[in-house]
């Protein structure tokens, strides 16, 4: 005479062996009667046959069982993390159990009627069956609502840690600051030991542009690098045990840069740590498209795209300065348009600008990559020329007017121009060198038969 411990093993080996047959009927009722259910399996990254075959076999070990066994627990745990990091309502998983226990109970009745049980093993059976599948539901859905929360806090943390990065890209408008302040940022959200960023060259490729934690050696050997493909690959980084990488872009797709964080151990990365990067270095790429914009607009003209008063201020200080400490050559030139009142007045001031920019279109053309070249007030424009004495300051002025009948055209104007050029010389100052090639500029226009009268 069996125990009904053992007829209820008996029950459970034989539903065991046909647990293939239960489950393709379970996932053919799942199908029919729960629209959009392979789809829901397949977003938790699940193939819906296994998935319900492998909730038939939890169900029967916890028949055989007096409870889960720690496999079948972390089985749980894990489709319950996936479900609830890829959406799927924990719905589905109930809708599957249920429908799994509904099989499982008809093919019991059967199993038992063929053994002859007597009734209160059978019963026995039934309560053991529904124990599992309360177990079984109390076991996901504490999962689930933890890997919902456990998956928030994640969230929470990468948005913290991202906002700091914003905010330290965004206390500044200079490039440079910008810059270094993102690296440190990057870096310090990702809990790194060090990093290196990576910007565009003036001759091209990239140039390592900030390090942070680096010794003076890991910092040269690092700046060897100046392809993006080599940067991004999973070389090793010297004196660095991992290295998570993410390119780096402004408001174009075509990457601008490169950030590499840098950890003194060993470190597995998650999705979230690449996403945290990705995020913050497009972020960092975004500011310094700003910062570098709101630069030129700062120092440039808005009408003829030349530099502004300032800059060439700046940039004949500049100039002074080299040429005092090393005493090379410098010539200045100032370059007024004749006629600009009158054309403003006759013609209106949309012809009048256009004049402007086609006497900025000549000087652009005749000066050196090296030159300076403003608009320096409304019809006014200046050139500073390091290392060009004054005849060779002369023949810029010269190729600029023969340009600007042919600049001049493209507008359907006749336009000229009065120039001033004046040569520095050793203890001379910006301001006397500028003053200078000003009062030629107005002895010539004195020349010009009073055209300098019609100005502005």
């Amino acid at each position: 005479m069996l125990t009904t411990a053992q007829t209820v093993q008996h029950i459970a080996a034989a539903l065991a062996v046909r647990s293939l047959e239960i489950a393709n009927e379970a996932g053919r009722q799942l199908v029919d009667r729960l629209p959009g259910y392979q789809e829901a399996a397949a977003t938790g990254a699940h193939e819906p046959g296994q998935v319900v075959h492998a909730t038939v076999r939890l169900v029967l070990t916890g028949l055989s069982e007096d409870r889960l066994p720690t496999l079948a627990e972390a089985e749980v745990t894990s489709r319950a993390a996936r479900d609830a990091e890829h959406g799927v309502s924990v719905g589905v998983f109930l809708a599957e159990l249920s429908e799994v226990r509904g099989v499982i109970a008809r093919h019991l009745d059967g199993v038992a009627a063929g053994l002859e049980c007597p009734p209160s093993d059978h019963l026995a059976a039934e309560r053991l069956l529904a124990a599992a599948g309360d177990r079984l539901t109390g076991l996901f859905c504490r999962a689930y609502v933890g890997a919902v929360e456990e998956g928030s806090n994640r969230q929470s943390e990468a948005l913290r840690r991202l906002m700091e990065v914003a905010r330290a890209v965004n206390r500044s408008l200079e490039p440079l600051y910008v810059a270094r302040q993102g690296l440190d940022a990057i870096v310090g959200a990702l809990g790194g030991s060090g990093g290196g960023l990576w910007l565009e060259a003036p001759e091209g490729g990239l140039g390592l542009a900030f390090t942070q934690g680096l010794s003076h050696e890991q910092d040269r050997e690092m700046r060897l690098l100046d392809d993006i493909r080599a940067i991004l690959a999973g070389l090793p980084f010297p004196g660095f045990a991992s290295a998570l990488r993410a390119p780096m872009r402004g408001p174009g797709e075509a990457p601008t840069g490169a950030v590499v964080v840098l950890f003194g151990s060993h470190r597995e990365f998650t999705q979230d740590d690449r996403s945290l990067i990705e995020a913050a270095t497009d972020h960092l790429g975004l500011a310094l498209a700003r910062a570098e914009q709101h630069r030129m607009e700062a120092r440039t003209d808005h009408l003829t795209g030349l530099t502004n008063r300032a800059e060439f201020e700046r940039a004949v200080a500049r100039a002074v300065a080299a040429a005092s400490r090393h005493g090379g050559a410098l010539a200045v030139a100032v370059v007024d348009l004749d006629g600009l009142k009158a054309i403003n007045d006759e013609q209106g001031h949309d012809t009048g600008d256009s004049a402007i920019r086609a006497v900025a279109d000549a000087l652009r053309r005749s000066v050196r990559a090296s030159d300076t070249c403003s608009r320096i007030g409304g019809d006014e424009f200046a050139l500073a020329m390091p290392d060009a004495d004054l005849g060779q300051a002369q023949e810029v002025v010269r190729r600029i007017r023969l340009l600007l009948p042919h600049t001049a055209r493209e507008f359907g104007l006749g336009l000229a121009v009065s120039a001033g050029v004046a040569a520095w010389e050793p203890g001379m100052d910006p301001a006397r060198l500028f003053k200078l090639a000003d009062s030629r500029l107005y002895d010539e226009k004195r020349l010009h038969h009073g055209r300098g009268a019609e100005s502005d």
